[in-house]
């Protein structure tokens, strides 16, 4: 009962604790510190909307795989946006998606039984109450997207330091390529970044995932500009 009542929660959200440090790191070099906040609400839109159409629980596959869909939405809209309109701030782009995921909640939010219980669900979360199946799927999906952080480190580390060096062309399939493929891989990157958020969201809510993600990265940052 203890080991459940405390270890459980503890071991999550040292399993979120870990991808979304490293994550936080790359969201302080690209200079978009409120993407994760505005992609949790994203994503939040996407499980209510499940809920909606589907009758899904905030606890199921579907409404992970809707808030996932809602990501993958977000991820193309900013690497596009980054790439087609660099006379506009990203964050501005991201301060906008916000406050449509924001309106779009609250009125599916009105549209929806018991709607204070999602307002609650997506602001808290419940990892208070997580299991051990929960624990075994965080570190899947984690472990996943940690291994794509792996093999991909190279470009997502140049793009997230020289944004526009990136889009010169390289000399390798590691290079970033010039412009074409750095929006590729700035879509895979915040598609990978949607997974973790998505399924986070689901289970801690999108206040103590924001705080996950930036306060490491801020905090290590004041001691080293090492990766």
């Amino acid at each position: 009962m203890n080991l459940e009542l405390f270890g459980l929660p503890l071991l999550g959200c040292v399993l979120m604790l870990g991808i979304l440090g490293y994550l936080g790191i790359h969201v302080l070099r690209r200079e978009v510190v409120f993407i994760d906040i505005a992609m949790a609400q994203t994503v939040v839109v996407g499980m209510i909307a499940a809920h909606l159409a589907f009758g899904a629980h905030g606890d199921s596959w579907l409404a992970y795989a809707c808030g996932l869909a809602a990501a993958l939405v977000a991820a193309v809209f900013y690497a596009f946006g980054r790439s087609r309109a660099r006379q506009i701030p990203l964050e501005a782009m991201i301060g906008i998606s916000y406050a449509i995921a924001a309106a779009a909640a609250l009125f599916l939010v009105g549209l929806a039984p018991g709607g204070h219980i999602h307002i609650h669900g997506m602001l808290a979360g419940s990892v208070l109450w997580i299991k051990w199946n929960d624990i075994g799927a965080s570190a899947a999906i984690f472990g996943a997207v940690a291994a794509g952080f792996v093999v991909f480190r190279k470009p997502f580390a140049r793009i997230s330091e020289h944004y526009l060096q990136a889009a010169r062309p390289g000399e390798s399939p590691w290079e970033t390529g010039g412009a074409g493929k750095v929006i590729a891989w700035d879509i895979l990157f915040y598609v990978l970044a949607g997974a973790v958020i998505a399924w986070a969201t689901r289970i801690a809510g999108v206040l103590l995932i924001f705080a996950f993600l930036i306060v490491p990265a801020v905090v290590s940052a004041l001691y080293s500009r090492r990766w």
